[in-house]
């Protein structure tokens, strides 16, 4: 039997405001080079999968400020200096924190998190206890919604101990509405990178399934739920904790006109021409998948951000453009990617 992956789904604990202006803040750690480890418990890849991370978030996810500490900055004192300064936010914002390095102790309902000075001879006194942790996000951070995510279960033992993070479950109650996501399931290790690229790829576009140019909680879960099994030859399957609406805006892409609900203009009708490519499809506000075999219209849609894709050379590729007034639209891929301009 595979592992549960929504260990909790409550119904909406506060209902989500409109969301789409609120602050974004995140701290992004990663952790390489551990500074009393041994090489062979290095986290390879730690630092290039938090890099991806933030420079997604502050690029495509519309968060208005990224905090990126890796190595010899993600110290205990430092990231703890770092949360307690609050970011100035408040109850309709969104607060994340992501991690990427070493856990211990998950594995026996004692989850810690290994800092970049964590002493392996003083494991209990070095390390970051979650329930510290998840105190002090609690306390300290007055966003109105917190989002938390781990990738910290990878191979090896520390004094016996194997290196196993955290899972959701194992997080203190917050008091507000929260998501908490482990990159893998207990007892599966992470595979270097591909959570922090189905991450980053997610709220850069990818999990937008509803093509409106917000990425919802809801839509950011599936998507991870979806992909990371498919990259991974299903070895390794995120877990979810969500305890908030599955409705609320954790990312705003560039040029989002709002999201669902808006009192968006209305085209009449599109022309898509596909130059090249297999199997292809455009999304636009307010339509279904549409396939274009190669061309195709179509009638009465909002106008907004639609999402064009097609399989070049064995792999789909996919791209975003903004639908604003009737007319044709070609799309090609001119050696740099998939990519769909009006035809003038």
């Amino acid at each position: 039997m595979k592992p549960l992956a929504t260990t909790a789904l409550a119904a909406a604990l506060l209902a989500a405001p409109s969301a789409h202006g609120a602050r974004r803040v995140a701290v992004v750690v990663g952790i390489e080079a551990y500074e009393h480890l041994p090489p062979d418990l290095q986290a390879r890849g730690a630092r290039e999968d938090a890099s991806r991370v933030a420079e997604a978030l502050e690029t495509h996810a519309g968060f208005q400020q990224v905090r990126l500490l890796t190595d010899a900055a993600a110290t205990r004192a430092s990231i703890d200096s770092l949360l307690a300064e609050g970011m100035g936010l408040g109850p309709d914002d969104l607060f994340l924190f992501y991690f990427v390095g070493h856990g211990i102790g998950g594995d026996f309902g004692e989850p810690r998190l290994l800092t970049y000075d964590t002493d392996p001879e003083n494991i209990e006194g070095s390390s970051w206890p979650v329930s510290e942790l998840g105190q002090q996000l609690d306390q300290g951070i007055q966003a109105g919604h917190l989002l938390v995510v781990t990738d910290a279960s990878h191979a090896g033992t520390l004094q016996d101990l194997a290196l196993v993070g955290p899972s959701p479950g194992q997080w203190p109650e917050l008091q507000r509405p929260s998501m908490v996501i482990s990159a893998a399931a207990p007892r599966e290790h992470s595979q270097a990178g591909a959570f922090a690229q189905a991450f980053a790829g997610a709220l850069g576009g990818r999990a937008d399934s509803s093509a409106d140019g917000v990425i919802t909680s809801g839509e950011l879960y599936r998507h991870l739920l979806r992909l990371v099994p498919s990259t991974t030859n299903d070895s390794q399957h995120p877990m979810v904790d969500a305890r908030h609406d599955p409705s609320f805006a954790v990312a705003v892409l560039p040029g989002a006109s709002g999201g669902a609900g808006s009192s968006a203009e209305r085209i009449d009708k599109a022309k898509f021409v596909f130059q090249g490519g297999i199997s292809p499809t455009v999304q636009c506000p307010g339509a279904e998948v549409t396939a274009c075999d190669p061309s195709c219209y179509l009638w009465n849609v909002s106008a907004g951000w639609c999402t064009a894709s097609a399989i070049f050379d064995g792999r789909r590729q996919s791209t975003r453009f903004e639908l604003q007034q009737r007319g044709r639209w070609v799309c090609a891929d001119p050696g740099s990617g998939l990519d769909c301009t009006a035809d003038q």
